[in-house]
């Protein structure tokens, strides 16, 4: 535990560090959900017994970003998304539902944007963080990775795009799904897609 919080800390710092190079923010918005693939558990010899299914729900976005360079055809800024997803349940297939929580993935990441002054602007995205998995009896933190891109669309306000996005977020387990259904494995993948607005500043 103490390891992942050294580098949790170290990824904020870095993060913080890098920003004071910066010259050109953007702050974006995005609503959208987070799908997450269904886990099939067996008994040895591949014979499944359980399906759990983690529920889609709703979730928002915010990433803040500042550029650190800046070339003919792209630029390389430095971002921390946010995703939060307040109320995602869980069930087996069964009748009785399983319990409800929610996540919050921080991810300081590196992202490059290509194209900046077309009116479509694509945009890759990578970094690792930690992400909490709020439940009222079984809280848990666990690192986190993400990957992803997305599109800005100009519009006729020089400071306001249009943005969507998609981003994987990989992770290690909620605690409640272990307990609840013993979902077992070493990752959990979060696929992520929304869309919303940028502001340029």
């Amino acid at each position: 535990m103490s390891l992942r919080i050294f580098a949790v800390l170290s990824s904020l710092l870095l993060f913080g560090s890098l920003l004071s190079l910066a010259q050109t923010s953007q702050a974006s918005i995005t609503l959208g959900g987070p799908f997450s693939p269904d886990v099939k558990q067996g008994i040895p010899g591949g014979i499944a017994t359980n399906t759990i299914h983690i529920h889609t729900g709703f979730s928002f976005q915010g990433t803040f970003a500042r550029r650190i360079a800046s070339f003919d055809i792209a630029s390389l800024s430095v971002e921390l998304p946010v995703l939060m997803a307040p109320n995602r349940g869980l069930d087996n297939g069964f009748p009785q539902p399983g319990p409800n929580f929610s996540s919050l993935f921080v991810t300081p990441s590196l992202s490059v944007s290509f194209l900046a002054r077309r009116r479509i602007s694509p945009f890759v995205s990578a970094g690792a963080g930690f992400v909490y998995f709020g439940h009222t009896d079984q809280p848990n933190v666990t690192a986190a990775g993400q990957v992803g891109g997305g599109l800005e669309f100009k519009t006729p306000f020089s400071r306001l795009s249009i943005r969507t996005e998609v981003r994987d977020y990989i992770s290690g387990n909620p605690r409640i799904a272990e307990l609840f259904f013993g979902l077992h494995g070493d990752t959990t993948s979060t696929l992520y897609a929304g869309g919303g607005a940028t502001f340029h500043f």
